[in-house]
């Protein structure tokens, strides 16, 4: 999900972006697993409306073009911090929540930005939202996709988003 449908100037939107989505899962007697990104290759912008014109951004062509967010804005990593926050506050051992992947950082919330690792966060950033996601979450499973700084000290475990095409090739 993008953090633009879940997070605005006033705070959390739970209740229109997300909660609808959790009870279709529920309903069809399911567990989601969350990814909430900021840039999604080839998809409009995830950072928040009211950041739009605050936070500056990189295009880059690759994987379908897209525009990287400038991940240490004062502003953005602000809103970053406290969306973490509020998830954890109001979904950290909701049963419908299966998963939580961190998300957030790099092309697809997949906590890179190949091949311009000039665009990724500094390791204190990426420091700051692993320690939040660990501190907002202590019930619910947290997933990462790589072991990026300190995340094998972390409560969480790690997925492979490339599983099929890296394994069973086309």
């Amino acid at each position: 999900l993008p953090l633009s449908s879940l997070w605005d100037a006033g705070g959390e939107t739970f209740d229109s972006g997300l909660e609808p989505l959790l009870a279709a899962s529920e309903a069809r007697g399911h567990h989601a697993v969350l990814r909430v990104y900021l840039d999604y290759p080839t998809k409009p912008t995830g950072v928040p409306d009211y950041l739009a014109d605050t936070v500056g951004c990189t295009p880059y062509a690759e994987h379908g073009g897209g525009c990287s967010p400038d991940y240490e804005h004062p502003d953005l990593k602000t809103a970053i911090l406290d969306f973490i926050t509020a998830l954890g506050a109001r979904y950290d051992g909701d049963p419908r929540v299966g998963f939580v992947q961190l998300g957030l950082l790099g092309f697809w919330g997949e906590w890179h930005t190949w091949p311009h690792s000039e665009m990724f966060p500094s390791e204190a950033m990426q420091s700051e939202v692993l320690e939040a996601f660990g501190d907002a979450f202590t019930i619910t499973h947290l997933q990462i996709r790589r072991p990026a700084v300190n995340a094998v000290d972390l409560r969480m475990g790690f997925h492979d988003d490339s599983f099929a095409h890296s394994t069973l090739g086309d």
